[in-house]
């Protein structure tokens, strides 16, 4: 008995797995009507009612998607050398490290994501209940810069933090990517620029 359902738990774990491989490629490919619970299941080889056992329905398993597509590019990792960093302007490198990173590898399924957070009501709802995610991380690097006496005067920190979120949008470094940037520029003059901008 328990083997077999170790073999069940092992045949429904590589079910969802191979759901969360599809739905990452299909979100990657940058058309968002393209992601449905549907097109998930058809690109992953399983039924529809069986991402259905997984998943409630698209916004879970986008939020899943967006999950596993993080930490498949080590954004755990990378969150963890900003909140170590000794010291705030480590941190705020570290940011834009991990920002740029993130665009690099993610950004047509970012892009996309932003587009259906726009327009699927159900998924904006879900996303708002999620653990603070990149505002959070920002606001603790500009608090951090605050602290450590680093951050321009008399720029506010909430500010301060807009400022930092809009210099590294998602939007932003696809666009330099797609200009013929290479991943390494564009962390180098986002960091240049961010530092002009926030440290005294």
């Amino acid at each position: 008995m328990v083997d077999t359902m170790s073999s069940a738990d092992a045949r429904a774990a590589k079910t969802r797995r191979a759901l969360l491989e599809a739905g990452t490629g299909l979100l990657a490919e940058g058309d968002p009507s393209a992601f449905t619970v549907g097109a998930v299941a058809k690109a992953a080889g399983v039924s529809r009612q069986a991402a259905y056992l997984h998943f409630e329905g698209r916004a879970q398993m986008l939020l899943a998607v967006v999950a596993h597509a993080n930490q498949s590019i080590g954004l755990a990792r990378r969150i963890r050398r900003i909140e170590e960093a000794p010291t705030a302007e480590d941190a705020l490198a570290a940011y834009v490290d991990a920002a740029v990173g993130q665009a690099a590898r993610l950004g047509p399924a970012m892009l996309a994501l932003r587009h259906l957070l726009r327009t699927d009501a159900a998924l904006a709802a879900a996303w708002r209940e999620r653990p603070a995610g990149r505002l959070a991380a920002v606001r603790k690097v500009i608090a951090r810069l605050g602290d450590e006496g680093r951050l321009v005067q008399p720029l506010r920190a909430a500010r301060a933090a807009d400022l930092l979120a809009a210099l590294t949008t998602v939007e932003a470094c696809v666009e330099l990517l797609d200009r013929g940037w290479s991943e390494r520029a564009v962390r180098r003059e986002l960091l240049r620029v961010t530092r002009a901008a926030l440290l005294r």
